[in-house]
């Protein structure tokens, strides 16, 4: 019986050999002020603040109060958060030693802080999906991204989003533990 070859894991800010077809996709080239960035070893990824405020009030939206009455309120904290705080620069937030998301009924325990960079961990995928950020790698604006499935130390198999020069920038669901 032959053993089976280690499977790859990625984290963010490693490079993917991208040989092969990936349809690649375009970044927008205006941000609308105040901005939300995200800085992770080379990269730093840019969206609007607006945009991000409007993402987490739809996922509340569409959450019924009566069953996700805690992640209601880790929305709104986060609303708060953005809304109350001019400059908002993350550092690392994929290299953090606690990525695994805040626990249901646990959001009372962590800063403001804390619950906004997980809530915004995932709902930054929506505007990922429709190009709404712009990405700054290695001190030169990117304007190309592509999606690939990858595994990951960050949940199984993921959606990695990769800049063109095959660097991992963020995973976004659906996350596939084996």
């Amino acid at each position: 019986m032959m053993a089976e070859p280690d499977k790859q894991e990625y984290f963010i800010g490693d490079n993917l050999d991208v040989q092969g077809v990936h349809i690649e996709y375009q970044t927008t080239t205006n941000i609308a002020l105040p901005t939300i960035s995200f800085k992770e070893g080379n990269y730093t990824l840019t969206l609007s603040k607006a945009d991000a405020v409007e993402q987490l009030r739809l996922l509340a939206s569409q959450l019924d109060s009566s069953e996700y009455a805690d992640l209601i309120k880790a929305v709104k904290v986060s609303i708060n958060y953005l809304k109350s705080n001019d400059d908002v620069n993350f550092e690392n937030i994929w290299s953090m030693e606690d990525k695994e998301g805040i626990l249901e009924g646990e959001t009372g325990k962590y800063d403001e802080r804390t619950i906004t960079i997980n809530m915004l961990r995932e709902q930054v995928c929506e505007l990922i999906d429709s190009g709404k950020f712009q990405l700054v790698e290695a001190g030169k604006k990117q304007k190309h991204y592509f999606f690939r499935r990858v595994d990951s130390n960050y949940g199984g198999n993921v959606k990695g989003v990769f800049s063109k020069n095959g660097q991992l920038i963020w995973i976004c669901p659906p996350f596939e533990i084996e």
